[in-house]
């Protein structure tokens, strides 16, 4: 027996035709956003990336959609139900959604196709942990069955049948994610290994299509014809640029509509009418390579978690930034509200010099060594983090007595070494790429390809496992939070603050949804006068 979850159909009721037949002139509903780097690829199914991620969810739509506000509503699904044991998923697809050549119908095979290629270990998709609770997913991914055996069937070119191995209360969320996006098998395999590299090897089914894609200069949407949704599209298009000048002045000349801001520029930008979106998303974090010893003992991670203090080290953390409580970032909600602020969820510093010294004195007998060995810590030149990466260092010499070597390298060369395991300690970012605390605490287990500590706890796997099988959002969270703990107390990872990540929109825009979850921008209701 099912349950029907009719309430999706609101957010259509609400928008229908309140964005139809503006009266602009089409040229007059392009607008104008800039990015910061160019995607290395627009498949679906491997964009990891912040700019990809954006590219994608604006040209295509999911069974559902999420808001800046993590809330979920109809996509290429009209609504969806579960069965009593939360087991067994049903969508039902809108009968007019095609492709982006204007005559393929999309069905619910594309949905098939997608999962069970996300799942595919030989697409090696950075995100496809996150569906293991898929029936059979996790067999799938461990290449132990083939992708044919997952539990995602089309009933019929308009239901979607997903059968889960236990019941996962974020199923439907990742539904709305950037991974599980449809893929078109026919198109696919026509593209002999090239899709998402061009836009001659691409095929998109939501509300723009890529048009031009030019990696020096620009990617260009333009709205698609093809698109059937009763929400409508309101602008003719998006020009995303790439490598102009600071957004800032860009605002101030006019020449831009949205863009990514840095917290120096908010009040210029404020001043002359920017309307300014903020989200404390971004957590910044010392990542600790436990395949390098002498990393891979636990006492000399949690030694070096020991001698740092986050509150003395709030003078050197950028503007706006506040201590990390955790190595989940407030932005992201439980129930509608921040999973920081929830009972059980405030974790705070283990700053304890003597207990330090004591853990590294025990790690090197565990190692057999006299002294510490010298060790690099490399951090994002650009950043400004000059002067924090020197009080860390300072700090570590106080109260460990022992000296680490700073070096700055480019964004560029840091995520490859991160990347490769061609590290000791590193200061990188992360942010959420879905509303969950799975999002962040996933990239610790050993099944993550996102796991770039080299960090493997059974007990953590299994934890994960219980949040994302949980059929309440109470027993997921008591999940989460112990398997939190647990990262923090192995030390693995480091949080050292929380960054606010700004976003500004023409004062002549209205309707572009921020969010800090995966697109960032959507453009899709939003209305630029003249």
């Amino acid at each position: 027996m099912f349950k029907r979850l009719a309430a999706l159909l609101l957010a259509l009721a609400l928008v229908t035709g309140l964005f139809s037949g503006c009266g602009k002139d089409p040229e007059d509903q392009i607008l104008r956003c800039d990015l910061s780097a160019n995607p290395a690829s627009l498949d679906p199914q491997l964009a990891s990336s912040p700019e990809a991620l954006l590219v994608i969810e604006n040209s295509f739509e999911g069974l559902l959609r999420q808001d800046g506000s993590g809330a979920l509503g109809p996509g290429t699904a009209l609504n969806y139900s579960v069965s009593e044991d939360g087991l067994t998923y049903l969508f039902e697809l809108r009968d007019d959604a095609l492709w982006s050549d204007g005559e393929t119908p999309v069905t619910a095979g594309d949905f098939v196709f997608a999962f069970q290629r996300l799942l595919d270990p030989s697409t090696g998709s950075p995100y496809a942990g996150n569906y293991t609770c898929i029936r059979n997913g996790a067999l799938v991914l461990a290449g132990e069955a083939d992708p044919s055996a997952l539990g995602v069937h089309a009933d019929d070119d308009l239901t979607l049948r997903v059968e889960l191995d236990t019941p996962n209360a974020f199923f439907p969320q990742l539904t709305a994610a950037g991974a599980a996006m449809p893929c078109n098998r026919a198109f696919f395999e026509s593209t002999r290994g090239k899709y998402g590299l061009d836009t001659e090897f691409l095929l998109s089914n939501g509300p723009f299509f890529v048009k031009t894609w030019d990696p020096d200069k620009y990617i260009l949407l333009r709205r698609s014809e093809s698109y059937r949704s009763a929400a409508g599209v309101t602008p003719a298009g998006v020009n995303l640029y790439l490598g102009r000048e600071e957004p800032l002045s860009l605002f101030l000349k006019g020449s831009t509509d949205a863009a990514a801001l840095p917290s120096e520029a908010l009040a210029e930008a404020e001043k002359n009418g920017v309307r300014l979106e903020e989200f404390d998303d971004t957590l910044w974090y010392l990542s600790l390579n436990t395949r390098v010893a002498p990393l891979t003992d636990e006492f000399i991670r949690q030694a070096i978690a020991a001698g740092l203090d986050s509150g003395a080290l709030a003078q050197y953390f950028p503007a706006g930034a506040g201590p990390a409580l955790g190595l989940v970032p407030p932005a992201v909600t439980m129930g509608g509200s921040s999973y920081r602020s929830q009972p059980g969820s405030d974790f705070a510093s283990s700053y304890d010099p003597e207990a330090a010294r004591s853990l590294l004195r025990q790690g090197l007998a565990r190692l057999e060594l006299e002294r510490m060995p010298s060790l690099t810590l490399l951090y994002p030149d650009g950043e400004g983090m000059p002067l924090l990466m020197g009080a860390v260092q300072q700090a570590l010499q106080q109260n460990l007595g022992v000296f680490f070597n700073i070096e700055a390298v480019s964004g560029e060369e840091l995520e490859r070494r991160l990347s490769s395991g061609d590290y000791e300690i590193a200061l990188t970012y992360t942010k959420a790429s879905y509303n969950s605390p799975e999002a962040l605490l996933g990239a610790f287990s050993s099944k993550s390809a996102q796991n770039l500590t080299g960090f493997s706890s059974p007990e953590l796997d299994a934890l994960l496992a219980q949040a994302k099988h949980a059929a309440e959002l109470s027993e997921a969270r008591s999940y989460f939070q112990a398997a939190e703990l647990l990262v923090l107390r192995q030390a693995p990872a480091i949080p050292l603050f929380v960054a606010t990540s700004y976003y500004g929109s023409s004062s002549k825009v209205s309707g572009i949804r921020f969010s800090p979850f995966s697109y960032r921008m959507f453009f899709q209701f939003a209305v630029k006068s003249r």
